[in-house]
């Protein structure tokens, strides 16, 4: 029987929570679906973690990537081997509650201009987590980059600095989704040519959502609890992670809106990175040799050269 419902997990170095993700999965009365993981040559104990929990159990598919890919063409090499009508992009610090994936295939056969689609993102403890954005623009970019997000009121008069879509306990319509928790018709995936492979990490799935939203389709938050560790490798390495961020926001400037404005794109992040570099080496002598301090002014250092 062809499955209706395709779940696709990237792994990499998520020991400490693909388990957690699988056994969410695993407790859900899903009906019809397969589960592909794609590993991009974890160097921790992920693959023996998976292994071990899909030894006996059927439905699933697992292979293994001799080099990281990258997020985006590991998503593809399973979208290529998947056979449902609606896949289903998680990652692997994501667990699920409440039938989370049959409520959403409920949305989408209700609604056949919806084209992609997510819940609503927690942290394990509950706090909300941003769950639906905006495209990027110069302005919503120095409202991130600068952090004047999470400290303005939100309002009229203020929202043009905002990336993001507040909270609601119903559903929104949205410009995209996180790739951590996105859905979408493989048939409009497959007309997109999939995520777009420039993209190494982060904003592929801005990109794929941009696609969608030109051919006509809605993209929607649904108040359908998915929790979220929220990138706790990428927190491990943030020299590479932060420069990655705003190299995929540059090609997305460029790939998208005027060469000026990609110009101008650059000069702000390379200003930014600069004088937050400048100001953590000035409170180096007020820390402890802490790691995670010294890998972010390394990232900023390294986003100086992209």
């Amino acid at each position: 029987m062809t499955p209706e419902i395709s779940i696709i997990i990237v792994s990499y170095n998520s020991g400490n929570s693909v388990v957690e993700c699988l056994k969410s999965i695993n407790d859900q009365e899903i009906h019809n679906s397969e589960i592909i993981i794609i590993d991009n040559n974890s160097r921790d104990n992920t693959i023996s973690e998976i292994e071990n929990y899909i030894k006996y159990k059927n439905g699933y598919q697992f292979l293994l990537n001799k080099d990281n890919l990258g997020f985006a063409k590991a998503c593809n090499q399973a979208a290529n081997l998947a056979k449902g009508i609606y896949l289903f992009f998680i990652n692997p610090d994501t667990f699920f509650q409440d039938n989370f994936f049959n409520k959403i295939v409920i949305e989408f056969n209700n609604n056949l201009n919806m084209g992609v689609a997510g819940g609503t993102l927690y942290y394990p403890d509950g706090r909300p987590q941003r769950s639906g954005y905006k495209f990027h623009t110069l302005w919503n970019r120095v409202g991130v980059l600068t952090r004047l997000v999470d400290f303005l009121p939100r309002n009229t008069l203020t929202e043009f600095l905002f990336n993001y879509y507040p909270h609601d306990k119903k559903p929104i319509n949205v410009d995209w989704i996180l790739g951590a928790n996105l859905v979408i018709r493989k048939n409009l995936f497959d007309r997109i040519g999939g995520f777009n492979e420039d993209y190494f990490m982060y904003m592929e799935d801005t990109e794929l959502c941009w696609e969608a939203k030109k051919k006509g389709y809605q993209i929607s938050v649904f108040p359908f609890p998915v929790f979220h560790h929220f990138g706790e490798s990428s927190k491990s390495n943030l020299e590479r992670t932060i420069p990655e961020g705003q190299r995929s926001c540059n090609i997305f400037f460029r790939k998208n809106y005027s060469f000026s404005r990609y110009i101008a794109l650059k000069t702000i992040q390379k200003s930014s990175s600069f004088i937050k570099m400048v100001l953590l080496i000035l409170f180096i002598p007020f820390r402890n040799n802490n790691k995670l301090y010294i890998s972010t002014i390394k990232g900023y250092f390294n986003s100086l050269f992209i």
